[in-house]
């Protein structure tokens, strides 16, 4: 590579062998469901636009104790199966300079890595798979904080975050849509600058209606389908309802809970008070959750990490244990003899905690391998942009995130979180 200047060749290795998987490095990183989920995702080549999962939804009822000789007619156990919808989950171009590009030559990389991480070009795709990952398959973002009419301060909050600048960075292009998912009010605005401390974006001067949600671009969809919005993430799953727009209609993978009861995680909420988190409040949870599947980890917020590590400082000899989730670092929780790690997430939603054992995650990938590069007429990934020294190199990745066993998921959620 470093005798030539970037050749064809020289291109698919560096992409293929390297920033491949230092995108999935970065995400795993990042993303602790996909840390667990990619060890044994589901490629479904041969499957077309979606994937499919056979459920096991009911045992036979043909048993018990008998007053005669007769045995109870007998019964077939319930199983379906579902369809998973592939997503366009990621879509990413990636600029490069035509004189970094020869600059580069000779240093035995066409494009110093060093250079790449600088720019966070990794971090940026790992991030916003995470959210993916951790949300409810709706694409929402953030809401508008009151209305703005040809305005450039848009204020923004959320129900489950009290920061939801989080999801922003200056750069990032959003839409604006009103609750149906259908009316659009802003269309492909670049934020030029994110101020975290009060939530507010600055944008093009645009007109929005309080309460309207903010997407990113072109992530918006009022209808289920192959390619059609963001893929599913845990806070979809963990409902004892459908999820929301778009997979309202169809419910999760297909199945509502109005025709299948109990397809549905285990909510426990304070109507929207928060109270104290004491460790009664993670029993309940486990107990039920553990009548389906053996729970194998504890998501929380960074707020409810603090308050549970509040309650382990009464107990020197605990707090400073370190429990291991996948190679992920948490807080001991102690039931039945059992040692379960507290893992935080920075994208769990304020004031909740989800129980879940990972094997109950299928993250189905459409293709061989996660990113998957564009190649141009003569097969090289590096495309010229018109009348400029640069270059774009466009990438994606094609999936979705499943379950089989949605009542072996819960949410606990209204826990007070410290200074709140």
């Amino acid at each position: 590579m470093a005798d030539l200047f970037f050749n064809i060749a020289d291109q698919v290795e560096f992409f293929e062998e390297f920033l491949s998987p230092g995108i999935v490095d970065e995400w795993a990183t990042f993303s602790k469901i996909l840390a667990m989920a990619e060890k044994d995702w589901d490629h479904i080549d041969t499957e077309g636009k979606f994937a499919t999962q056979r459920l096991g939804l009911g045992g036979a009822q043909s048993f018990g104790a008998r007053s005669d000789a007769k045995y109870p007619d007998a019964q077939q156990s319930r199983i379906t199966k579902t369809k998973v919808y592939m997503k366009r989950s990621m879509m990413f171009s990636l600029g490069f300079d035509g004189m970094a590009l020869e600059a580069a030559r000779g240093k035995g990389a066409a494009v110093d890595p060093v250079d790449f991480e600088k720019d966070e070009q990794y971090k940026e795709i790992a991030d916003d798979l995470s959210r993916q990952l951790i949300g409810d398959g709706s694409a929402r973002m953030a809401q508008c904080k009151g209305s703005g009419s040809g305005a450039t301060a848009l204020y923004i909050d959320h129900p489950r975050y009290k920061n939801p600048s989080i999801f922003f960075k200056p750069g990032r292009v959003i839409d604006v849509y009103q609750a149906d998912h259908t009316t659009g009010e802003v269309d492909s605005a670049k934020i030029s600058a994110v101020d975290y401390d009060n939530n507010k974006l600055t944008i093009p001067s645009s007109s929005w209606s309080d309460d309207s949600w903010v997407f990113s671009e072109d992530a918006i969809t009022a209808t289920e389908g192959a390619g059609l919005g963001e893929m599913m993430g845990i806070l979809g799953i963990s409902l004892k309802t459908d999820p929301p727009i778009p997979n309202a209609a169809n419910g999760l993978q297909g199945l509502t809970v109005a025709s299948t009861p109990e397809w549905k995680a285990h909510v426990f909420d304070n109507n929207g008070i928060p109270r104290d988190l004491i460790e009664d409040l993670f029993i309940q949870v486990l107990q039920r959750v553990e009548r389906y599947s053996q729970v194998k980890v504890i998501l929380v917020s960074p707020g409810v990490y603090r308050a549970w590590f509040s309650i382990l400082s009464a107990y020197k000899g605990i707090v400073n244990d370190k429990e291991l989730w996948g190679g992920f670092s948490g807080l001991p929780f102690i039931y039945n003899g059992r040692r379960i790690p507290v893992v935080m997430d920075e994208f769990i939603p304020d004031g909740c905690a989800i129980f879940m054992n990972e094997k109950n995650l299928v993250l189905h990938v459409l293709t061989p391998g996660m990113i998957m590069w564009e190649k141009g007429t003569a097969g090289g990934i590096l495309q010229k942009v018109a009348d400029y020294n640069r270059y774009k190199a466009e990438g994606h990745f094609f999936g979705n995130l499943g379950t089989s066993l949605r009542p072996g998921f819960g949410i606990l959620k209204d826990i007070r979180e410290p200074n709140n």
